[in-house]
Parts: structure tokens; sequence; C-alpha cells
């Protein structure tokens, strides 16, 4: 591709000349600093050169060191010039970055309504939980076993963790909500988070509302037709707790929260 750009470029000025066409001293130099981007970038489409070129002669391409780049064997200079390219092109994904993670932290759709700690004394267990819990709940998910369900992040004996739960309001996507857990920095719970936070704090779980356990896709158990489906915990209408299964694919309402650990 490099190749290809190069010598279009070369064919082009090339003729140009051929037919005596004549060009004023200022679009040589130009010329001259995009074969100078290209060597410094590789691939790159020509329209996008001249977009580059007032960056890179903030980073010190004068039209003098482009024409030596340009025709430099090896690409010695072009390689000394990325340098300080590279270091702009960081510097500008960082900020980037940072304001993006501000947006996401910031976002209205999510409101903490819970904060408390839990210290783990024992390897979370979906099958101890149901042994523990089975004639209290109005439903518990036969699905729900340690076998199905991988947290990215287990929980191990010993840890102190705060827990955090949010409602959600104008219903976010299940990437959204990921999303905003891994800008707090938060740890996924996935069944066996969620069923230790219930445990351990089940008088911070609010009524009517539903937790979800979320995780990566690849961590979730999968049903007959390949849907990933997430652990969801709470208490129905009449106070009772619920343990079960929602599918990724669809978007939490307004009557479900999110939890993580910190």
């Amino acid at each position: 591709m490099t190749f290809f750009v190069l010598y279009y470029i070369n064919f082009y000025y090339s003729s140009a000349y051929f037919w005596g066409a004549w060009y004023p001293i200022g679009v040589h130099l130009k010329s001259y600093r995009k074969m100078a981007v290209i060597k410094i970038i590789g691939k790159i489409d020509l329209h996008l050169a001249s977009r580059l070129i007032s960056r890179l002669e903030k980073a010190g391409l004068t039209p003098r060191l482009a024409k030596e780049i340009s025709s430099s064997p090896d690409n010695v200079l072009a390689e000394k010039m990325m340098v300080p390219v590279m270091a702009n092109i960081t510097n500008i994904a960082i900020r980037q970055n940072s304001a993006e993670l501000k947006r996401i932290k910031n976002d209205k759709r999510f409101q903490k309504i819970a904060e408390f700690k839990i210290k783990i004394l024992a390897t979370p267990s979906l099958e101890r939980f149901k042994e523990k819990y089975g004639q209290k709940f109005s439903h518990l998910d036969k699905h729900l076993k340690d076998i199905n369900f991988h947290p990215s992040e287990p929980l191990e004996v010993g840890q102190e963790k705060t827990v955090f739960i949010y409602s959600l309001h104008r219903s976010p996507s299940n990437r959204e909500c990921l999303k905003f857990i891994k800008a707090h920095g938060g740890q996924l719970p996935n069944a066996q988070g969620l069923s230790e936070s219930y445990d351990q704090g089940s008088q911070y779980f609010p009524h009517n509302l539903f937790v979800i356990g979320f995780d990566e896709k690849e961590n979730l158990w999968c049903d007959p037709y390949t849907q990933p489906l997430l652990p969801i915990l709470g208490h129905n209408k009449k106070g009772k707790p619920h343990f079960g299964l929602t599918s990724f694919r669809n978007k939490p309402g307004d009557q479900d929260c999110l939890l993580f650990f910190k």
C-alpha cells in the first residue's frame, strides 16, 4: 500500500512536469510535506495527509525537513519524527479517554442507593446459598450452579469488599452498565458475588427492585439457544426474595439495579 501511494505521487508530479505545468513554490513545499507524512505514518490515504501536516509541523516538521524526510534512505529521519508525533497522539488519546471516563462516571441514569461492606469468610458457592435459602425464596433458578457461572474476578477468602448498588433509569444497555462499573474501577459480581452480597447484606437490597449480577458474556451460562443469561436477585411485589436469570440481550428497566465491589 505504501509503495503504491509513493508511486502514485511520483507519477502525478512527474507527469505534471512533463506537460510543462508550473506550480508555485508553496505547492512544491506542500507536496514534500505530504510525502514526508506518508513516510512517517506508513499506510495512509492521500487526502488524509494534508490534515496531518499541521499537527506534524507542531512536532517539528518544517518544509526543509519534510523534503529531507521524503528522500531519506531507510526512513531514518521518518523514524526520528515518529517519537514526538506518537507522544502527541498519545496525549490526545489520554485526554479523550479522561473526558469519556468522566462522562460515564457521572451518567445520571445510574443512582447510588446502597453501600455496605462484606468480608469473605468462605469461597462463595451457589449450591451452598440455595441450600441455606431454598425454603425462603419464591424462586431459585435450577441453572444457578457454580459449574455454569465463572466470575471474571472471583471473590477470595479473607478479602474485605465494599458493595455498591445503583438503581437504573431510562434503560441503559447492558454494555453501558458494564462500562459504568469499569469506569468506577468496580469488580464484576456474577452470580456468586451477587449471592454473597445478599447473604451478608440482604437488608440493603431494595424492595420491589431486582439487582443484576453483571459479568462479561463469556463468563455467563447460556441456554440451549446460546443466549447468555445474567443472574438477577431481588424482592417481588409481595416482598419475597427471588433469584433468577434474565437475558443479556434484554435492556434493564427502571425496576432494575446493578451491583459491584471495590
